[in-house]
């Protein structure tokens, strides 16, 4: 980045000046950011600074964040500022940090018991090892698995890194143990084992932390909020041992605590150190105000949020009759009101809304299953992101989805470039087999996509020509590599009949948006970081979310009231609240509607 272009940069910041704070700080510093304020254009620009300005190669940089999605994202946006195909950043999810740069260089020498090979189970070893696990403490006809089952509650155990979680029985530490131990007999990790090894290897070892202070001696770390208590660990023993950190999140917007144990308060606990700076980004730019205003008062008064925008926004409640107390018929009724009433008069409300602008976004998988039955049935265009997808959205899922968008481009945005998706092939076609020709792979994968330039087939026919041509010719097929294949299994077995994609053309394959004749179905969780002009929110019933079973102010209510803001706040212009008035109005919409 020449000193031109830092001007360039800086200049978007000069009227918000909590943005310009954060750009030009030279320490350690914490972000927190609120919905709309522009953490990632903030977050971005501040790592091509300091990876122009403030190290010198063969030193660089390491961003990490949560998902493939994120790590996407934040690609595109720094090879908009010249610097995403720099060798000396490293940019991935805190697993793909941890395994790359910690586990697989410094294991070994660390005396670590582990595979030579580092594979990572499967759901289907899990479930096996933990339930030889659980029958070797306990008794043969104990559970395993299920939202309250000890897998749930041993995964938190472990990902909690001795913090103190709800529920936890005595018997949880012992059966964990005997569930790694499992693992390692078939020469085996999970993903807790990459974060919480890698963890101890940090906090453990001086000549790994300078190892990685050599290396990267700065971390830039996005989503902080949901990253978890190891990552957290890492932060603050490499803090202490000279290595830079930025870090930017929104405890606001932590909503995988329950799913994850990820840690809201982890966040303000890095930004208030004595040695970092902190800055608070509360100007939305995304919504109204009175979105924002709404948004605001679900959380409490003491928030400071502002909006940007001097529109107002729109929000309308909606309630239908949906008498059953059963979940099917009460979600089809749901169901049927948005997709023959309330979409017909959002696209012709004379506002120019197309159905790539509209956002509906629902509580769980068969809520947007329901959606998704009823757009089908009156032929309506629709992408699915919810996380009740059939396969696993996987670096290899994503590569391909980018890959399909640069074989036939969407109407939405540019396509990726072809040095994107080299860059992204040679990180997956790393992760396994290390005497693989890459160059000659890469060739058979640029020969591949040129011959499917402009040819909107079928993405069953697609996919099945990828496998037979790519990743059968240069070598894929080995352990370490078995999730991203699994996946891809998944991905074509869901173009057969009655599957998810069957009958779906490479035009309409997507990951993240759809083009704009397409409506976007998408669950709470899974619709963090995005925005749509219109949002559509159905089943805000009493007792949904949250649920009636939940104590006020409880830990999971709270997780919920965050999930539930990070829902409005996905708005940009309207929101549709859709109830039922026989079940009457969730009290967290009943807050947002006075407030509004």
């Amino acid at each position: 980045m020449t000193p031109a272009q830092y001007k360039a940069v800086a200049h978007k910041f000069i009227e918000n000046p909590e943005q310009l704070a954060a750009y030009e700080s030279r320490g350690n510093c914490g972000v927190l950011a609120g919905p709309g304020s522009g953490k990632t254009k903030v977050l971005t620009a501040k790592v091509a600074r300091m990876l122009c300005e403030d190290v010198t190669a063969p030193r660089g940089v390491a961003c990490i964040t949560y998902s493939n999605e994120c790590r996407t994202e934040l690609l595109k946006r720094l090879s908009e500022l010249g610097v995403g195909s720099s060798p000396f950043l490293f940019v991935g999810t805190v697993h793909g940090y941890c395994l790359r740069h910690i586990l697989r260089p410094f294991a070994k020498p660390a005396g670590f018991n582990l595979p030579e090979t580092l594979r990572v189970a499967g759901d289907a070893e899990r479930t096996e090892c933990g339930q030889q696990a659980l029958e070797r403490i306990l008794s043969a006809d104990e559970k395993w698995g299920g939202p309250d089952g000890w897998g749930r509650l041993i995964e938190r155990f472990r990902k909690s890194r001795g913090r103190g979680i709800e529920g936890l029985d005595d018997c949880v530490p012992e059966i964990s143990c005997a569930y790694q131990a499992m693992l390692r007999q078939r020469g085996l990790i999970d993903y807790d084992d990459i974060t919480n090894l890698a963890a101890e290897l940090v906090t453990s070892h001086q000549w790994v932390r300078d190892c990685i202070a050599a290396k990267h001696p700065i971390l830039a770390i996005d989503e902080y909020q949901d990253l978890g208590a190891a990552l957290h660990d890492i932060v603050v023993t490499l803090c202490d041992h000279r290595v830079r950190v930025f870090g930017v999140g929104d405890p606001d917007q932590c909503i995988y605590q329950e799913l994850q144990d990820a840690r809201p308060e982890l966040l303000a606990e890095f930004a208030d150190r004595s040695d970092v700076e902190r800055v608070d980004l509360r100007l939305n730019y995304r919504s109204g105000t009175q979105l924002v205003i709404a948004a605001a008062a679900i959380l409490g008064d003491n928030r400071q949020h502002r909006a940007h925008r001097s529109d107002t926004g729109r929000v309308k409640v909606h309630s239908i009759s949906a008498s059953s107390n059963k979940w099917l018929p009460r979600q089809q009724a749901h169901a049927k009101f948005v997709v023959r009433k309330l979409l017909p008069s959002i696209l012709n409300d004379g506002q120019d809304i197309q159905p790539g602008d509209i956002g509906i976004l629902v509580q769980d998988r068969f809520m947007a299953q329901a959606l998704a039955i009823e757009c089908a049935t009156h032929d309506i265009k629709y992408i699915r992101l919810d996380r009740g997808l059939p396969y696993e959205r996987t670096s290899l899922v994503s590569w391909i989805a980018d890959a399909t968008t640069w074989c036939v481009p969407l109407d939405r945005g540019e396509p990726p470039r072809m040095s994107y998706l080299q860059r992204d092939w040679i990180a997956i076609d790393r992760t396994g087999d290390r005497s693989r020709d890459i160059d000659t792979a890469w060739t058979s994968v640029v020969s591949f996509l040129w011959k499917m330039r402009g040819q909107d087939i079928l993405l069953k026919d697609w996919l099945e020509d990828f496998d037979k041509q790519v990743v059968s010719t240069c070598g894929l097929a080995d352990d370490a590599l078995e999730r991203e294949l699994a996946s891809l299994a998944d991905l074509i077995e869901s173009t057969k009949e009655d599957g998810l994609h069957h009958g779906t053309p490479v035009s309409e394959f997507a990951i993240k948006r759809g083009p704009s004749s397409h409506l976007t179905i998408v669950t709470l969780h899974s619709a963090k970081g995005l925005e749509f002009p219109v949002v559509v929110m159905p089943m805000l019933d009493n007792g949904v979310i949250p649920r009636y079973t939940l104590v006020p102010n409880s830990l999971k209510w709270r997780e919920q009231r965050r999930l539930f803001y990070v829902g409005v706040t996905r708005a940009m212009d309207d929101l549709h609240a859709v109830y039922s008035k026989e079940h009457g109005m969730s009290s967290f919409l009943s807050t947002f509607v006075d407030a509004s």
